[in-house]
């Protein structure tokens, strides 16, 4: 699993660094439309931690306050996936789930990883669960884990990068192939 976090992230850091040019300087004369909620803004949201409400805790805070997610026409964030599946399909869970933040406007990357075994809400195609975040993406693909994220987490995420197995074997044998071994 490191192996494919440590290749994932290189493989994909190059990539962002020769696109990184051409997102521009994110300045907009002096004015941005960046949308930043400090922790007062979920005030409203209750949360009853006791054994018999946690549930319903999670449930409570995923589904409210969803139009409150963090953004910024600055930031373009693009969530990472391992996906544990090897013929294809959405049917495995995901080992790696890491959010990548290109700031156009300071030209930095940020990158956060989400953890695996994180209890909490999930929508999913045909059921809705309080499980860990990694069964989000085989209850409904990258659009469940993305939507779980957002509303668990309460942050935009503009889109997605996406390596199996199978996908995970071709970058090994195109870095062969360019380094000639």
């Amino acid at each position: 699993i490191l192996a494919i976090v440590l290749i994932l992230t290189t493989v994909l850091g190059v990539f962002v660094i020769q696109k990184f040019s051409l997102l521009g300087d994110g300045t907009n004369n002096g004015e941005y439309d960046d949308v930043i909620y400090e922790d007062g803004e979920f005030e409203d949201i209750e949360i009853d931690i006791g054994s018999a409400g946690f549930k319903q805790a999670l449930i409570d805070w995923a589904t409210k306050g969803n139009d409150k997610k963090m953004s910024s026409k600055n930031v373009i964030n693009v969530l990472l996936i391992g996906a544990d599946s090897r013929n294809g399909t959405n049917s495995g869970n995901t080992d790696v789930m890491m959010l990548l933040s290109l700031n156009k406007k300071t030209k930095k990357i940020t990158i956060a990883s989400f953890l695996r075994d994180s209890y909490l809400y999930v929508k999913g195609d045909n059921h809705d669960y309080c499980t860990k975040l990694n069964a989000a993406f085989s209850m409904g693909g990258p659009e469940c884990l993305i939507q779980t994220i957002e509303n668990n987490y309460k942050i935009k995420i503009d889109n997605y990068v996406m390596v199996n197995f199978k996908t995970f074997e071709k970058i090994i044998d195109e870095l062969k192939e360019e380094k000639g071994v």
